[in-house]
């Protein structure tokens, strides 16, 4: 064993340690610096060059020199250190919220925000373990990581307000991380108003870019009547699309098109072999497209969504090449999670990879056809020459079988002959998934919470061990079609005790199973492979159900499962391909869905359930005159690690590499703190709760009641219909909750309600079923259109936040339908 010394804090090494071992310390104990991108900026007094479209043809448009002044250069340092413990006085916020009030009087085309009033009717209650909860008058403290939860109404909105005026005016750098970019646009208005120095993060790809633009004319158009002709909205400004550059071009710029921009690309000079230069754009430290990235240079407060962070930091603005959520750890003082929950549901979603695997224009079915299969076909096929493209080219011709085998089982289970297919419609599917639900039935699908701990144990290890047996002799088939090689199974034994079979007779049941399976890959009549299937499942539930009989639906789920089996360990045969055919440009195409790059990666552990995948189908009507035809939409999904722990550990992100403290965390949600709801629970604290006061009585207001309705999902045993914790179903199930409140019309649920509540003079209450996006507002309106048009004609899809509805939290977060009264 080694043992180091320290004297005054000098590091004595043992002097019998192997030189290469010290040699390793030092290289592990020093801070990886980061790479220079090396980018120099163009002349703007010389001539330039922008290129447009794909560099071998790429048409040259030149760029005069620029005589208007252009502002110089500035970076974010690095070398800026978080300031520790942060201590907020609540006097200093109630002085901060009557100053606000003030100045919204100077404004009285503004709505008021009557910030002390606000303020005065919420208490700030400490939770400490073992303790009862204890009043806080004095300090909200801000070090380490720290959970304030609150229920809608209890003032969160009100003291995060407060909390950023509180940081900007103290010179503190703070990010503020909102379950959308349209609500940081309202709190980056509002703070700007109240004269702090803020900033939007946002993302820089173009498809970003447009996604927001297009959000935020929608929002314009929605508001101030005349379909937002002549109307804007505070911040619209930073989300600007187009390139300055075409102004001073001197050739025809008639192919440039809208957004797109070369800020990275403009071409300057010539190096030592004659080649153009690639230089950064001088416009941009003054162009509108780039407002957003250039005032964070000097903001205190930057807003922004959580998957900002992992955008690239300009390289006009920075010398190394690093990402925000690096230059944020290092630098910034303190972080806060809004909807801390939602937050998290988004990142685990950022760690999904989601292809597209047949049914939609980005497909890799389509990509590899026209890419790979229609250039051989069309003469180009010198390509096979390298016999690596050749089993390539073989292996994605029976990728596209199985992906047509899935789609034909999906389309023949019909759902007035089998709840399958709906059943398991936008699921992730993996053969663990489809083998634990066959053993437990698709009407208990909340069984395990009414067994008992060892009978939960034991049902858990017979779906494991009969997924072992399936998965292992599919892939003994799959790889060795002729059966040249001996399969070997090395968990035959543990599967064995677990399933309470001889291992004798497990073994030939399993050496039985790799039979069909190779005749299954082999068979091409559509009749001899249906009954090769109909053997597979009479050998497996023979296995699953030795002891009863099987459920009505499970010959159908073998179906599935042989399909969806060889579908996936088809995509990871053609993985290392795919990867090679894109580096050597024969696929042009980018076919995999962004999700975290490389440097988070770096920075965030793997998932417990380590490198996990599986296969989505979803339906779409077809465009035909056949009414029920339906199109079959396949997705491939693969797990890369666990993006969630960056909101967790962001305190200490780099704690390695230095000595210095990272920023404070709060997190904030409502009720992100219940452990039934993995997907949503927040694993820290609670330290903080927002309690509301009691109204006073000269307010004498009714006090508001919340009635919560009971609504049965009879395709899954009358369990309640939930949307929160409900992963995969809560959309289907916030649609069952729509069909609930308005089938029948004008004598729904929901039409009884209005008729009921609150009525005055004789004119009714209108409705709003509040939802978290502007996806899911069109959806829900869609639905009822569809199959609810006597009440779709009086329902209309609109964004809450465009026409900024007041709660008595401030902002609602939400979109509502139709009347929600400002």
């Amino acid at each position: 064993m080694i043992h180091n010394l320290v004297i005054q804090g000098v590091k004595a090494q043992d002097p019998l340690e192997d030189p290469f071992i010290t040699k390793a310390r030092q290289i592990l104990s020093t801070p990886i610096l980061y790479d220079l991108h090396n980018a120099k900026f163009a002349d703007p007094r010389q001539s330039m060059a922008v290129f447009l479209g794909e560099e071998t043809t790429a048409e040259r448009i030149p760029i005069s020199p620029i005589a208007a002044p252009i502002a110089a250069r500035r970076k974010h340092s690095l070398n800026r250190l978080p300031r520790g413990n942060i201590r907020i006085p609540l006097s200093e916020l109630r002085d901060l919220a009557i100053e606000m009030d003030e100045r919204d009087s100077q404004n009285p085309e503004r709505r008021p925000g009557n910030w002390a009033k606000r303020f005065e009717r919420f208490e700030l209650m400490i939770s400490e373990l073992g303790e009862e909860l204890r009043k806080e008058n004095d300090v909200l403290e801000l070090e380490g990581i720290k959970h304030l939860i609150g229920l809608p109404g209890s003032g969160k909105t009100t003291i995060l307000m407060l909390i950023a005026v509180w940081l900007g005016k103290h010179g503190y750098k703070a990010m503020f991380v909102f379950p959308s970019i349209e609500v940081a646009r309202q709190y980056m208005a509002e703070l700007a108003f109240h004269q702090v120095k803020v900033g939007m993060l946002v993302g820089q790809s173009d498809e970003t870019r447009r996604r927001h633009a297009d959000n935020i004319a929608e929002a314009i158009a929605a508001s101030g009547g005349s379909g937002g002709f002549a109307h804007t909205l505070d911040q619209a400004e930073v989300f600007g699309m187009n390139c300055v550059l075409p102004a001073f071009a001197t050739g025809d710029t008639s192919m440039w098109g809208f957004g797109s921009a070369p800020c990275e690309k403009v071409f300057q000079g010539r190096d030592k072999k004659g080649r153009m230069k690639q230089c950064l754009c001088p416009l941009w430290t003054m162009c509108g497209r780039n407002k957003a990235p250039r005032d964070l240079l000097d903001a205190d407060i930057w807003v922004g969504h959580v998957l900002s962070l992992d955008t690239r930091v300009s390289s006009h603005a920075i010398d190394e090449q690093v990402r925000y959520f690096e230059l944020i750890a290092r630098t910034f003082d303190v972080v806060i999670f809004d909807e801390a929950d939602m937050v998290q549901s988004v990142l685990d979603a950022y760690g999904a990879a989601t292809l597209s695997i047949s049914g939609t224009e980005r497909s890799i079915h389509r990509v590899i056809l026209e890419q790979i299969h229609n250039r051989i076909a069309r003469g180009e096929n010198y390509l096979l020459f390298d016999r690596d493209l050749e089993l390539y080219s073989r292996n994605l011709a029976e990728f596209g079988a199985y992906n047509t085998s899935l789609i034909t089982v999906v389309q023949n289970m019909s759902e007035s002959r089998s709840r399958v297919g709906k059943r398991y419609e936008n699921q992730l599917l993996t053969v663990l998934r489809i083998v634990s639900e066959l053993l437990n039935g698709l009407d208990k699908p909340s069984r395990n919470e009414t067994v008992d701990e060892q009978e939960v144990k034991l049902g858990f290890s017979k779906s494991h061990a009969l997924a072992e047996f399936w998965e292992r002799a599919a892939y003994n088939a799959f790889y060795d079609r002729t059966g040249v090689e001996k399969p070997e199974w090395f968990k035959a034994d543990l599967c064995a005790r677990t399933l309470a079979q001889h291992r004798a007779t497990l073994k030939k049941q399993w050496k039985d199973l790799i039979l069909l399976f190779r005749r299954y890959l082999a068979e091409n009549l559509i009749q001899r492979r249906d009954a090769i299937v109909e053997d597979i499942a009479k050998l497996f539930l023979n296995l699953c159900f030795s002891d009863r009989s099987p459920p009505i639906e499970a010959e159908d789920l073998v179906k599935l499962l042989v399909t969806v089996t060889f579908v996936i360990f088809g995509y990871q045969r053609i993985i290392p391909g795919t990867r090679t055919m894109v580096a050597e440009g024969l696929i042009r195409e980018p076919i995999v869905e962004s999700t975290a790059t490389p440097e988070l990666r770096k920075i965030i552990p793997e998932s417990i359930l380590g490198s996990f995948s599986g296969v989505k189908y979803s339906f779409s009507k077809a465009q035909t005159t056949v009414t029920s035809a339906r199109n079959v939409q396949l997705s491939y999904i693969a797990f890369v690690g666990a993006p969630r722990m960056l909101m967790h550990r962001f305190h200490r992100l780099f704690e390695a590499d230095s000595e210095h403290p990272g920023p404070a965390i709060l997190m904030t949600s409502a009720t992100s703190f219940l452990e039934a709801s993995p997907a949503y629970h927040i694993n820290a604290g609670p330290h903080y709760l927002l309690k509301p006061k009691p109204l006073p009585p000269e307010e004498n207001r009714e006090p508001s009641v919340y009635r919560f309705k009971w609504f049965s999902d009879r395709e899954r045993g009358d369990e309640p219909l939930r949307y929160s914790g409900a992963g995969d179903l809560r959309g289907r199930n916030l649609l069952r909750m729509v069909d609930a409140l308005v089938r029948g019309g004008t004598k729904s649920e929901i039409y009884k309600a209005m008729r009921k509540f609150d009525v005055k003079s004789g004119i009714c209450r209108k409705a709003a079923l509040i939802v978290n996006s502007y996806e899911q507002a069109r959806t829900i309106k869609k639905h009822i259109n569809d199959y609810y048009p006597e009440v779709g004609r009086y329902t209309k899809s609109n964004c809450s936040l465009t026409q900024r509805w007041r709660t008595t939290d401030g902002f609602c977060h939400c979109c509502s339908m139709r009347g929600f009264r400002r």
